[in-house]
């Protein structure tokens, strides 16, 4: 049961031992015997539940539904993603062997030799690549967008300084991935009604940051931009990597020899719910918001 919080460092002196306290005191969590992780006690996991339970309703209101993807993860899925391997190579936890032996000399057990995998698992950082390594299997067409997957899951960083709730190795978590086609026009739709609230127009000035030459190079090259993803077959793709290449504010893919502008995929997004809010002149912003059904947009501009 919760205790009376007598004693309580003063947040004034020592924020992080007043936080500490704070959560022990009221009896949320405690250490665990791993370092690093955490006992979320009764009161801790009710705080948690209620979130969840919040979230997974606005979540099934716009058609979500739950899946489960594995905890472990092969590390080539890793290996293929030079930017995942960079971001989560020094926090990763590596499962090497699936058995254990009792030692000759009786104290106890140790790793068999003999059970080395063939290939090292890596405990998810985040479900990120093999989530996508199964959406490819999902999508055959344009139909079957969107996926509306959604995961609440557990996973591991190998954190060296925690703190209880903020910062530890294994920690609560929800996720979910979509298609090329499916993020640009989620992510080019928030942009529009940005760019529309603030400039009256969709140009990428105010969302993207986007110089004028910018701008001009875009609206230029549109429908060579366009061609090539449908030539690589990207609109369904779930590559992480060129997902990121398409809205990442680091990369610029190069077009023809060129550096393209960032976030090229989301102002391209833009381009199509400009388009798609002309045929619907009577739709507000907050209808557009709402509106997830991305395939449906696509197959009506076409």
């Amino acid at each position: 049961m919760a205790k009376e919080l007598k004693d309580l460092t003063k947040r004034s002196e020592n924020y992080s031992q007043w936080y500490n306290d704070l959560v022990v005191k009221a009896d949320l969590a405690e250490q665990s015997p791993v370092r690093g992780c955490m006992v979320i006690k009764p009161y801790g996991y009710a705080i948690w539940e209620k979130m969840q339970r919040i979230l997974d309703d606005m979540f099934k209101a716009t058609g979500h539904v739950n899946a489960y993807f594995p905890l472990l993860i092969p590390k080539s899925y890793l290996s293929r993603e030079a930017e995942h391997v960079e971001g989560f190579a020094k926090e990763c936890a590596v499962v090497t062997h699936y058995r254990l032996k009792n030692a000759e000399d009786g104290s106890g057990v140790i790793v068999d030799p003999a059970a080395k995998l063939e290939e090292e698992l890596i405990i998810r950082p985040t479900s990120e690549t093999i989530i996508w390594s199964t959406y490819k299997n999902w999508i055959n067409s344009y139909r079957d967008l969107p996926i509306l997957c959604n995961q609440w899951a557990n996973v591991m960083r190998w954190e060296m300084r925690t703190r209880l709730f903020l910062r530890t190795a294994e920690f609560l978590w929800q996720e979910g991935h979509r298609s090329l086609m499916d993020i640009l026009l989620y992510r080019g739709k928030i942009a529009w009604v940005v760019e529309t609230i603030l400039e009256g127009n969709g140009s990428g000035k105010t969302a993207l940051g986007y110089s004028k030459e910018e701008i001009k190079w875009c609206e230029q090259h549109e429908k060579e931009l366009w061609e090539e993803i449908r030539q690589n077959h990207y609109m369904r793709t779930t590559d992480p990597m060129i997902i990121r290449s398409y809205v990442s504010s680091n990369t610029r893919l190069l077009f023809n020899g060129e550096k393209t502008p960032p976030f090229l995929g989301i102002w391209l997004g833009m381009k199509v719910i400009e388009r798609y809010m002309k045929n619907h002149p009577k739709m507000t912003l907050k209808s557009l918001l709402e509106c997830t059904d991305y395939s449906g947009m696509i197959k009506e501009l076409n």
